[in-house]
């Protein structure tokens, strides 16, 4: 069949600095999680260590590195972060991956670099021979599918991987007592009042209604996306509490409904101990895309001189040659 493409130019994302944007924040939700571990890890080590064996799921990757990354050296290393929507609305299949950020991290100069990629991104996907949306290789491959894909498509290699599942989500929520909240808009949805600017406490349900509505948010299923985020944070940031710390064992057996990572108890205890200043400098890049329609499905195709440009950064900040 003839593919029938309509292509339109959007409107360049700004790159924006440390502070300023959500993907930061979720960055530092993601490191926050590491180091809260490797606290407990400290204290509790056994439960810890034992616990750890359901977060951890090893993948089936293409390997672009010619040496392995040396946590204990302190080599700089990249993490693909991906967030899973297979819980959310009651789902029960394999699920895509609504939120992909690819982050370079060199405690060499103390700094992160957090890639945003597309979900609608046009990529080849290996497990099914052919090209489709980028949040579609989750749902062919799991987390595997998904980290070879961005290999394929920006030629760095990356070294591990973490999700986060809303169905998981919810109930980590419940487990630390709720969160803390303050809604980004107005929005009603499953019995739950949400009003912009008002800080409230909602449970593990209400956060997910929160996510949910799509009709009341002017930015559609990127405001989704943005209120997904949101949600992530301020759990991460509960979890962190001294509350949490205290009550660690409930809190333990949620996070291992909701989490998932390549990373052994062995390196987050190294990452604790040699990267604990790489959330000093966040830097915040958008990898822009061209919107595409092909046969009525919508697409964002890369432009080569973007695809060059991001990659000399990335491989830069990883100090590959």
């Amino acid at each position: 069949m003839e593919e029938k493409n309509q292509r339109f130019r959007q409107e360049p994302r700004r790159r924006r600095g440390c502070g300023c944007g959500c993907c930061a924040g979720c960055l530092g939700a993601f490191v926050l999680i590491l180091v809260v571990l490797a606290v407990l890890g400290v204290f509790f080590y056994n439960d810890i260590r034992s616990a750890f064996n359901g977060f951890q799921q090893t993948i089936s990757q293409e390997n672009l590195r010619q040496q392995p990354v040396n946590l204990a050296a302190g080599d700089p290393f990249s993490v693909l972060l991906l967030g899973i929507d297979s819980g959310d609305f009651e789902r029960t299949d394999q699920g895509r991956s609504d939120t992909i950020m690819l982050s370079s991290v060199n405690p060499h100069n103390n700094q992160t670099t957090i890639l945003s990629i597309p979900r609608d991104t046009r990529v080849y996907i290996n497990e099914v021979g052919y090209e489709d949306k980028l949040n579609h290789a989750y749902a062919y491959g799991g987390a595997g599918a998904a980290v070879n894909a961005v290999q394929l498509l920006l030629n760095v290699p990356i070294d591990y991987y973490i999700t986060v599942d809303m169905a998981g989500l919810q109930q980590l929520i419940d487990a630390i007592g709720g969160i803390q909240l303050t809604p980004s808009i107005d929005t009603y949805q499953d019995g739950y009042q949400f009003i912009a600017g008002q800080t409230l406490i909602v449970d593990g349900a209400g956060a997910l209604a929160y996510v949910r509505n799509r009709q009341d948010d002017p930015r559609g299923d990127y405001g989704r996306q943005a209120r997904q985020r949101e949600v992530v944070l301020a759990t991460l940031n509960a979890v962190g509490s001294i509350d949490s710390l205290i009550n660690y064992r409930p809190l333990l057996g949620t996070l291992e409904q909701a989490v998932t990572t390549n990373l052994s108890f062995e390196q987050l205890m190294t990452f604790f101990q040699n990267y604990r200043n790489v959330a000093d400098s966040v830097i915040e890049e958008q990898l822009n895309g061209e919107g595409v329609t092909i046969d009525n499905i919508y697409y964002e195709v890369i432009p080569e001189a973007e695809l060059n440009r991001v990659q000399q950064l990335l491989r830069g900040e990883l100090e590959l040659s």
